[in-house]
């Protein structure tokens, strides 16, 4: 059990792990992670495992770029899967200004070596069978995009930097942090770890982590819709996957699931939850079911 490091990680999801992984990789084994229970039992276990090298600004387009080499690379050397698929995903234009700005991405990609192309609303439907294109200008296709399990991503990361010696304590919850003679102590409920450097990667769990140091973090979880929709016929039979959908006037993006859709949606209202602190037993949980009907409304 690792007690003195130079580096502590907190938290066991796919930030914690895949800085484990990189420092790993940069020669700084002298590390651990700590994670209050499993890996990936917080903010990671509620993902859905979308990646995407479509990004606004070309340091986000990189650290797109760089996270999918991150995972693949990872699962070359631990050999657990990350559960890839890979579908392409479609960005819809839903005016021509947009679908001016996609067009100026196009040297961006060409620069990083990324496949991209503006896809005409024809093209579109011939890639997705369940867009409706009559009220898009297009859309920028990335092919490469797709899905991971983000439980394989991250035991990949985790495994592929204890092979290069680093430590991960699993069942460790951080009941403090704060700083003795200049080093970093990290109060567990299984006792002290000492280190000269902590990375916080606990995701909302870190407001209240850093509080007591007087660091205000305004990082609070809100409530997110995920819808799960049945099979769909139009699915059915299909050589591989539709691509995944992303829409940024209607805020979602929509990929396939199994025979289905899994759709995320982001509010423009969200719902703030647990303003008061997070519930000490709070990991692998959904916020109360609901089933809704859908149905399909055509035209007369």
């Amino acid at each position: 059990m690792q007690t003195d490091v130079q580096t502590a990680i907190i938290g066991g999801g796919i930030v914690g792990a895949s800085v484990l992984y990189w420092l790993a990789k940069l020669g700084h084994t002298d590390t651990v992670l700590i994670e209050r229970r499993e890996l990936t039992s917080g903010s990671t276990w509620h993902a859905a495992g979308n990646t995407t090298y479509f990004g606004p600004y070309p340091a986000m387009t990189r650290l797109f770029a760089g996270s999918i080499r991150t995972y693949q690379q990872a699962e070359a050397e631990s050999g657990q899967s990350i559960g890839f698929h890979q579908t392409g995903s479609l960005r819809v234009a839903a005016t021509p200004r947009e679908l001016e700005q996609f067009h100026a991405f196009s040297p961006r990609y060409q620069d990083l070596g990324i496949p991209y192309h503006i896809r005409t609303p024809e093209q579109v439907a011939e890639l997705h069978p369940l867009v409706d294109v009559s009220a898009i200008y297009g859309a920028a296709h990335t092919p490469t995009d797709g899905h991971v399990d983000p439980t394989g991503a991250t035991q990949a990361c985790a495994q592929a930097a204890r092979k290069l010696g680093a430590s991960i304590e699993r069942h460790r919850p951080v009941t403090e942090l704060y700083k003795r003679d200049n080093i970093w102590v990290i109060a567990t409920e299984k006792g002290e770890i000492t280190a000269q450097n902590v990375v916080m990667a606990a995701s909302f769990w870190s407001r209240e982590l850093l509080a007591p140091l007087g660091l205000n973090v305004p990082l609070y979880a809100t409530q997110h819709h995920e819808l799960i929709t049945e099979p769909i016929p139009e699915l059915a039979g299909r050589k591989g996957e539709i691509p995944a959908l992303r829409d940024s006037y209607a805020s979602c993006n929509i990929r396939q699931e199994g025979q289905g859709l899994l759709v995320g949606i982001y509010e423009t209202e969200p719902k703030f939850w647990a303003l008061d602190g997070i519930p000490k037993e709070f990991a692998e949980d959904l916020f109360p079911l609901k089933q809704i009907a859908c149905y399909r409304i055509s035209n007369g």
